[in-house]
């Protein structure tokens, strides 16, 4: 729902934007700043198939901008592949190998499909925390290569060999992911980078106008969910979840719940190891680390997400969704008005939707 212009691409509120994505213990998480959102960047790829963008002038309306830039879902895949390309290249410079990864194959690892709409998403799989736990925990223990495909090359490291090879990829920093990396550059904040994910995404987002730009946007992001009219939208939202048994003031807590309910039942690091930097940590379930958990009581809250998720959902259809498109966009033109010089020169940087 109130989703950022970054964030929404397809007139749709799923949790599951791409390299949103997270939604990643950062200020730039997936759709309302939410706590956490699990394993986002790579499930995002489920819900891509409706969302495109193609080549477009300087912004003239609001539904234009994300499009224009390429920071709509389509574009944002286009570029953290771009990203990845350049860190495979930085690491093979400083003697390590490293596999790109695709978001879409390691979705398919984990639910088996890809494609998926945004409303079957919301069916099958909530937000996407406790529903997908265990699918994730099978495809780590099993494979964890198809999940990513740099695990095992990490695992024939030594000790030693393993903190190079993260010095080189991250600076060090083993929890920021390419995907993580590219969710932090779509509000230009790049300072937690280092290493190869730096040097890669500072070649695709690090121009001063883009950086301009998107700081600009988030800014407008923050503006617009502070209006009146989603506000109180807001309100008729959480009336409407606590008429269906659901006591939620605000909508950016919902998830975030859910994901304090996972850890409670499955342990903080297996549920942080879910969506640790925008990637699975396969250490975090490996056999013998990940620690007996009430099955039960997982199932038990994979029943409340979904019927949650439901209610969120027909609550939003309900009260929001026309609002806040209204919103969007008479603050999008106005930004687009304001700003065509500065997007007109970050579009140039960032391709637009290519």
């Amino acid at each position: 729902m109130f989703g950022s212009f970054l964030r929404n691409s397809c007139g749709t509120y799923p949790r599951t934007d791409l390299m949103d994505t997270n939604s990643l213990r950062r200020s730039v998480t997936n759709h309302h700043h939410r706590k956490v959102l699990l394993a986002a960047p790579l499930l995002a790829a489920l819900v891509l198939s409706a969302c495109s963008g193609g080549s477009k002038p300087a912004a003239t309306t609001g539904a234009d901008i994300k499009a224009t830039l390429g920071i709509d879902k389509a574009g944002m895949a286009l570029k953290q592949t771009r990203v990845e390309e350049l860190v495979q290249v930085c690491m093979k410079q400083a003697g390590f190998e490293y596999i790109p990864v695709d978001p879409n194959a390691s979705a398919a690892a984990v639910v088996g499909t890809t494609g998926l709409s945004d409303d079957e998403y919301r069916k099958q799989y909530g937000y996407g925390i406790s529903t997908i736990f265990e699918k994730v925990v099978a495809a780590l223990q099993k494979a964890p290569a198809s999940v990513d495909p740099n695990a095992s090359i990490r695992s024939r490291l030594d000790t030693a060999g393993v903190a190079a090879y993260d010095k080189a990829l991250t600076g060090g920093t083993v929890d920021v992911s390419v995907a993580g990396a590219v969710d932090a550059a779509k509000a230009g904040d790049l300072s937690g980078l280092g290493g190869c994910v730096k040097e890669g995404t500072v070649a695709v987002f690090g121009d001063s106008n883009v950086t301009a730009a998107l700081v600009k946007i988030e800014e407008l992001d923050k503006r617009a969910e502070a209006d009146p009219r989603l506000v109180a939208a807001k309100e008729q939202w959480a009336k409407c979840m606590k008429d269906a048994g659901y006591d939620y003031s605000d909508p950016n807590a919902v998830d975030g719940v859910i994901q304090d309910k996972l850890a409670a039942i499955v342990g903080a690091s297996a549920a942080k190891g879910l969506g640790e930097g925008g990637k699975f940590n396969a250490a975090a379930f490996a056999p013998g680390n990940l620690p007996a958990y009430d099955a039960a009581a997982l199932a038990k809250l994979q029943v409340e997400e979904l019927s949650t998720a439901q209610t969120d959902l027909a609550c939003e259809n309900k009260f929001v969704k026309d609002i806040d498109a209204k919103v969007k966009d008479e603050y999008q033109k106005k930004f687009a008005a304001e700003n065509a010089a500065l997007i007109s020169k970050a579009q140039v940087k960032l391709g637009g939707g290519k």
